[in-house]
């Protein structure tokens, strides 16, 4: 744990911050809460995101998105490995630059939420209220999608069907075709140095 602590702090004095796999509101503060350092230490300075991720909650991933685009600073996003679901949404954030190495893959699928039925006093407008929230956050999600990567709401969809219905990933060609990244990269464009 000291050994993972002492990494990230030299990760963070050099303006790096990973998103790993499970994507919630605990990685979503603590991003903030780095990111707020680094545009306070220096405004102008790059911050690099590094993505990993398999995916997790979707109010995390928009969350990462929306403080993302909102500080000055140019965020460049590098995938290395996998970027699905809500890590695509925290890549859209990456307002500078996205790149990624020739062997990673991007999962889309269709935005999912679950209705918990918590009490036998749950009425039908308190489901058909969490039936339009699911659905504003879908639009959101298509928003997102189109603002950033230039992908139009009905090829959104069809990669999310396409995605929920088959499970296959979007390889690195052919997330640049779809505006995903910009660049497919063999060397990161710096050095990791003490």
């Amino acid at each position: 744990m000291e050994n993972e602590q002492q990494t990230f702090e030299l990760l963070r004095q050099k303006r790096f911050f990973p998103i790993g796999n499970d994507i919630n509101m605990t990685m979503a503060k603590k991003l903030q809460e780095t990111l707020m350092y680094m545009t306070m230490d220096n405004p102008v300075l790059p911050i690099h995101i590094f993505i990993n991720g398999n995916g997790g909650s979707l109010l995390a991933g928009l969350c990462i998105y929306d403080f993302l685009v909102s500080i000055s600073n140019p965020i460049i996003g590098y995938v290395n490995g996998n970027c699905h679901s809500a890590a695509l949404i925290a890549l859209a954030g990456c307002k500078s630059k996205r790149l990624c190495t020739p062997n990673s893959r991007f999962q889309y699928h269709a935005v999912r939420t679950t209705i918990d039925i918590k009490n036998v006093g749950q009425t039908e407008e308190d489901v058909q209220d969490l039936i339009v929230e699911a659905k504003h956050y879908a639009k959101r999600v298509a928003e997102i999608n189109e603002s950033s990567y230039g992908m139009p709401y009905d090829k959104f969809m069809l990669l999310s069907e396409k995605g929920e219905r088959t499970g296959l990933p979007l390889l690195a060609e052919q997330a640049k075709e779809f505006g995903v990244i910009h660049e497919i990269v063999t060397e990161l464009p710096f050095k990791f140095t003490v």
